[in-house]
């Protein structure tokens, strides 16, 4: 086991992680302190990076064939997941990096394709 992907949250103070194991396992931990604060099981699919997307509350995941992003609503609250939706104008593929930029997700695909 190991860890495929490392992102630290715009304030510092949290890291969210992508595990080796079967299910990608997700784990953010207010690193300074040593403990996690959030574990979940991922996708059996191939996670091929993580972000913060311009909050600590707030970050994405993708990979083989998907996005998907996961919130709290605050600090006391779990992160919860919700799909990404490719629409009728790109066809599902794989999401090789994820980025944010002035309110803004990117994400870009194995084709060649960006996504906003």
């Amino acid at each position: 086991m190991g860890v495929s992907n490392l992102d630290f949250s715009p304030s510092g103070e949290l890291l969210v992680s992508i595990g080796m194991d079967k299910m990608s396992s997700i784990a953010v931990y207010e690193w300074r302190k040593r403990r996690a604060i959030f574990t979940s099981l991922c996708h059996s699919r191939l996670v091929l990076d993580c972000r913060f997307l311009g909050s600590d509350d707030y970050f994405g995941i993708c990979g083989d064939h998907f996005v998907h992003f996961w919130k709290r609503r605050n600090e006391d609250d779990a992160y919860r997941r919700q799909r990404g939706l490719f629409g009728r104008t790109i066809a599902k593929q794989t999401m090789t990096c994820i980025a944010y930029m002035n309110g803004c997700v990117f994400t870009g695909a194995s084709t060649g394709e960006l996504c906003v």
